[in-house]
């Protein structure tokens, strides 16, 4: 058994290859493409080997590459490997050594790693176009806050707060039409409202045919968006062993400090993607909403003003996703309790 170390950059990649005994046959750089690969590919040529390269945009492309053409290959969590990050003799070629030595050193069970859980094909591309639906949700929002504080600035009155509907933006557009900076946020505004209900079509459109994402919509309060945006992160339950892990996954469980006799539970470890937190905010508060006499909205009901706002958010917030993963696992539609 070989083990190799792929250290990738925009245009270099460099290759430990190390041997079962962790003896150094070769350190070698190339190009990162194709091309570049290819080279590793032929050097391995009839030897069983492993490739470990840490999880970044320029290395996730030559790990597709890899695994289409049948190489053990692994991406590893960027921020478990602190000893690469921070080490003060941070080069191409230790950072390749090291990665070879942490790939051998995991395949003996001598050492834990945190391999990324890579997507492809159309879970891939549904959850790019999920992470882009997000972004421009989040900059629709922030155009908003721009126009309500530059109208209140400049005491431009309306007769409501709810400015979103395009009705509100017309007359905006007719009582300050002279508001030059008003209308270029209005514009704005606009633009992404178009671009977010083009992206919801097309995620409607990719999420036809998936079972998991109209099972996830049985929830009331989430949409087929909200209900894909979920599923571009889980990609398949089974990948979960219990509604802990799930949590985890997401971010949301404690952290545990456990020393001698005393272990104690922190915040949340906030691991994960940090929009996703935020779907599941939103989806937490339209599920309330829909579903009042549900067990999520009455336990927020019934535990407001004794926890602060935050913690009982995030209790609300595992509430969901226990309920996800058990919809989810069990294969049936949400029923209220």
């Amino acid at each position: 058994m070989y083990y190799v170390g792929l250290d990738g950059h925009k245009d270099i990649a460099v290759f430990c290859i190390q041997t079962n005994s962790g003896t150094v046959k070769e350190i070698f750089s190339t190009s990162a493409d194709p091309k570049g690969m290819d080279e590793l590919i032929m050097k391995m040529k009839g030897k069983i080997y492993k490739v470990l390269a840490e999880a970044s945009t320029y290395t996730t492309d030559l790990h597709d590459y890899f695994v289409i053409r049948g190489v053990d290959s692994y991406l590893a969590n960027p921020r478990k490997l602190k000893l690469i990050t921070e080490s003060n003799s941070k080069t191409d070629r230790n950072d390749a050594l090291e990665l070879a030595n942490y790939l051998r050193l995991w395949d003996k069970g001598e050492l834990k790693l945190s391999i990324s859980y890579i997507v492809m094909g159309e879970d891939r591309s549904l959850r790019e176009l999920c992470r882009y639906r997000m972004a421009v949700s989040k900059s629709k929002g922030e155009t908003m806050q721009k126009i309500k504080a530059h109208m209140r600035r400049n005491a431009e009155y309306m007769d409501t707060e709810n400015l979103d509907s395009r009705g509100a933006m017309n007359e905006i557009r007719f009582r300050f039409g002279d508001d030059f900076i008003l209308m270029q946020l209005i514009d704005d505004y606009m633009l992404f409202d178009t671009k977010g209900n083009n992206l919801d079509r097309e995620i409607e459109k990719m999420c036809q045919h998936r079972e998991d994402v109209k099972l996830l919509t049985t929830i009331p309060g989430i949409g087929t968006t909200t209900a894909a945006e979920i599923m571009s992160m889980i990609v398949d339950i089974g990948r979960f062993g219990s509604a802990d892990r799930l949590r985890a996954f997401f971010g949301m469980a404690p952290k545990v400090r456990d020393s001698s006799k005393t272990v104690s539970h922190g915040h949340i470890t906030r691991m994960g993607d940090s929009m996703m937190r935020f779907v599941l905010g939103l989806a937490v508060n339209n599920h309330c909403r829909f579903c009042p006499e549900g067990h999520i909205a009455r336990y927020k009901r019934s535990h407001k003003g004794a926890m602060k706002a935050g913690v009982l958010m995030v209790a609300c917030e595992n509430k969901l996703l226990d309920l996800i993963y058990v919809i989810l696992k069990r294969k049936t539609p949400y029923e209220q309790r």
